[in-house]
Order: structure tokens, then sequence, then C-alpha cells
């Protein structure tokens, strides 16, 4: 029975501690990377491409790259 609850202890340990190691985290990504204030609208000048194009392209390419290596004939 003693040995059960120092098992219990340590994982009640081990969970608290990487629950505040998490808190911390998101707290520090709080401050660096999200913008907070005064600001009205944020505007993100971020562009990416479509996704189903991309992938698209890819699968063109890899069929394409298949039909050189076994041949012109398929």
């Amino acid at each position: 029975m003693f040995i059960i609850f120092i098992i219990l202890c340590f994982m009640l340990y081990y969970l608290t501690s990487a629950v505040q190691s998490l808190i911390q985290e998101i707290k520090e990504i709080k401050t660096k990377c999200v913008r907070s204030g005064n600001v009205k609208v944020e505007d993100f000048k971020v562009e990416t491409p479509d996704p189903a194009a991309i992938m698209t392209q890819k699968a063109w390419q890899f069929f394409t790259n298949v039909k050189n290596v076994f041949g012109h004939n398929m």
C-alpha cells in the first residue's frame, strides 16, 4: 500500500510540473507571438498558396516522373 501511495504521489508531482511547464510555455508564446494592445484591427500580410493546388501539382509531378521511369507508353 505504501509503494502505491509513493507512486501516486510521484505521478501527481510529475503531472503538476508538466502542467506548470505548459502554462509557462503558453505565457511565453502569448508575449512573444501574439500582438495585443490598442490596435483595432490586426492585418496579417501572410499569403499562403492554395493547398489543393500544391497537392495537385505535386501529384502531377509524381505521375510524370513515374511515366518517365517506366517509359512513355503508359
